[in-house]
């Protein structure tokens, strides 16, 4: 509870009754008198406090004084706190140094563009399959996890598109899809990054149409993609770093997407991305010098973007003869402790007979057209 003496530091810095009176949830009249009250026993401070209490009296002062430049420092930002600050870095930070802990390869497989509802069953199935079966320390979602295409401001829609509130519409899809990996890999750690279709369809949605809502809309955002807590959000920034490499929604969709990608982050760490919903993977070598080895290191990096796990085409694609998507996730190994991260870009084949198969290592999976359940082949 703040004293007398903190309500007078802060009004002789500028603050108005009715400010200061917001801050600690006080009547603003209350805090007229105690300010009063207190600038009428300044004066006498130093003759009423003991000589062997003045350092106690100028600690608490100097503790005052952090608190108000604090508040100085928060006001002094261009943004309010909102619900975009609500997210679970706390979280990813003790997993991360728990992740670090283990003393052996970390596995990441990433589920990237999966643009519920428009996701493919018989892909996502796939891809499920494949986390089932290597259990993966991490599971990466949310890149691009829903379509959004209702809140769209740019991309003209079909007349007879169903408007439907878009967040109960991918709902009940998203939370079976995480239903399914926390029961076939039950020790995972589920994580989901920002992307391009909900955050920047959703902000100009709101910033254009509806601002006084934005903070109520992505609260619920929030509350949706967590998944009754069961997958951690990591807010909008749209990458995550594992030691020495990048997993990241992508920032390309062009010709080369994976140079790109790998170049905005200064060739430095190996990328894996999603966005262009196109497989490419490209191989560079670094030099690292060993000292004690006195022998020079030359090792690869990688730039991977995965395939996605929406239909191909798309729903909104009328010129299909200009596809070029195609399918697919990543599993990834990566040395905590080291310079080398191995990248496996699966690429899922459809077949004549409406099958899709994917290949890893020496395993075969495939996942037969409208059956739901997914068997290994030899």
């Amino acid at each position: 509870m703040a004293s007398d003496n903190d309500l007078l530091l802060m009004h002789n810095n500028g603050y108005s009754a009715d400010a200061i009176a917001r801050h600690f949830n006080l009547r603003a009249d209350s805090v007229r008198g105690r300010v009063s009250r207190a600038r009428k026993r300044a004066g006498n401070l130093i003759q009423d406090t003991p000589p062997d209490e003045w350092d106690k009296v100028l600690e608490e002062l100097a503790q005052v004084r952090a608190q108000l430049k604090a508040m100085q420092d928060a006001d002094a930002s261009m943004y309010e706190p909102s619900a975009r600050d609500d997210t679970d870095w706390d979280k990813w930070e003790a997993e991360y140094q728990r992740l670090r802990r283990l003393n052996r390869m970390i596995v990441v497989q990433t589920m990237n563009d999966m643009h519920i509802p428009d996701d493919d069953h018989q892909a996502v199935d796939l891809a499920l399959a494949i986390n089932a079966d290597v259990q993966p320390d991490i599971t990466i979602l949310g890149s691009d996890a829903f379509d959004f295409d209702v809140l769209s401001l740019k991309y003209p829609r079909m007349y007879n598109r169903k408007r439907r509130d878009p967040f109960e519409e991918v709902r009940g899809r998203y939370d079976d899809i995480v239903s399914e990996l926390r029961e076939g890999n039950p020790r995972g750690t589920l994580i989901a990054l920002g992307d391009n279709h909900a955050q920047v369809r959703g902000e100009n949605f709101i910033n254009t149409l509806i601002p006084i809502f934005g903070d109520r809309i992505t609260a619920d955002y929030n509350e949706l993609i967590r998944s009754q807590n069961r997958v951690l959000w990591l807010g909008w920034q749209q990458e995550v770093y594992l030691h020495k490499a990048i997993f990241e929604h992508g920032k390309k969709a062009g010709a080369n997407p994976a140079m790109a990608n790998f170049k905005s982050h200064g060739e430095s760490f190996t990328d894996i991305s999603g966005h262009a919903h196109r497989w490419q993977t490209i191989v560079t070598i670094k030099q690292h010098w060993m000292q004690e080895q006195r022998r020079m290191l030359y090792y690869p990096l990688m730039s991977a973007v995965t395939g996605c796990l929406q239909h191909v085409p798309p729903h909104y694609i009328t010129d299909t003869k200009a596809i070029n998507s195609t399918q697919g996730c990543a599993v990834v190994h990566v040395n905590m402790h080291g310079l080398d991260t191995h990248v496996q870009n699966i690429l899922f084949h459809p077949r004549e007979d409406g099958s899709l198969v994917a290949v890893l290592g020496k395993q075969v999976y495939m996942q037969q057209a409208a059956v739901s359940a997914v068997r290994k082949a030899g």
